[in-house]
């Protein structure tokens, strides 16, 4: 019985993860110590992680506890966001957005991804 994680990735944020365990068994999954299902998406902040599988059945007494931490790092990358135009802008003229980032982002118009 393990905490499990997958993940492609490098572990910087935006990047999220699964968290899961092989227990057979009746069990419960924490998350820093909330419960959470088997195979949960891990989409959150830049921070350790608590993960652990903490067995229930009372057939078994071997190996009932196992806890791991899955570190999410800050992504110190100084990016930039980068348009083709400068404003203003006549109407039918559009322009483009992008960012200089080479580790994952997430660019954002009005909050809306």
């Amino acid at each position: 019985m393990f905490c499990l994680f997958q993940c492609n990735f490098s572990n910087y944020y935006p990047d999220k993860f699964i968290a899961y365990t092989n227990c057979t068994s009746d069990y419960t999954l924490y998350r820093n110590g909330t419960t959470i299902n088997n195979a949960t998406t891990i989409n959150a902040g830049a921070t350790a992680y608590n993960i652990s599988v903490q067995r229930t059945d009372i057939a078994n007494y071997t190996n009932t506890f196992h806890e791991q931490q899955f570190i999410i790092n800050k992504n110190n990358e100084i990016c930039k966001v980068l348009y083709n135009e400068s404003s203003p802008l006549n109407y039918p003229k559009h322009f483009y957005v992008w960012a200089n980032c080479t580790t994952a982002f997430v660019l954002a118009r009005n909050a809306q991804q």
